[in-house]
């Protein structure tokens, strides 16, 4: 029983540590374009209804965010460096959607005085 146990936990747990490999140029090109069209259309869902859209970028996670930024750092540095400033673009989206996530917590919990205080006591 316990071997079964374990073996069911083994399999479970292995796409945890499977290795990622980076994206390849037409990978990166092709992200870039779903994602910037994910974008525009979370813009508009955010000035017609607000931050709980029902958005296909407003439903991912931020832990997804920031794999997708990374990705787009590396598709602009070092994979598909000739279309640098469109992954730019979308690195600088990407940043964008987590400080309005992030303000949007910081407003939730009421913690904008706490952080208006300690920035101005130079705690950074």
């Amino acid at each position: 029983m316990r071997a079964v146990l374990l073996a069911v936990m083994i399999l479970l747990a292995s796409p945890l540590f499977a290795q990622q490999h980076a994206p390849t140029p037409d990978q990166c090109r092709s992200d870039v374009a779903v994602w910037l069209k994910d974008f525009d259309a979370w813009t508009d869902a955010q000035q017609r209804v607000g931050p709980q859209n029902s958005s296909a970028l407003n439903a991912i996670l931020v832990g997804e965010v920031e794999k997708r930024d990374a990705e787009m750092l590396m598709c602009g540095t070092t994979i598909d460096t000739k279309n640098h400033g469109t992954y730019s673009v979308m690195h600088t989206n990407f940043l964008y959607i987590m400080t309005l996530r992030l303000s949007s917590f910081i407003a939730r919990h009421s913690l904008d005085g706490q952080f208006v205080e300690e920035d101005q006591a130079g705690r950074r």
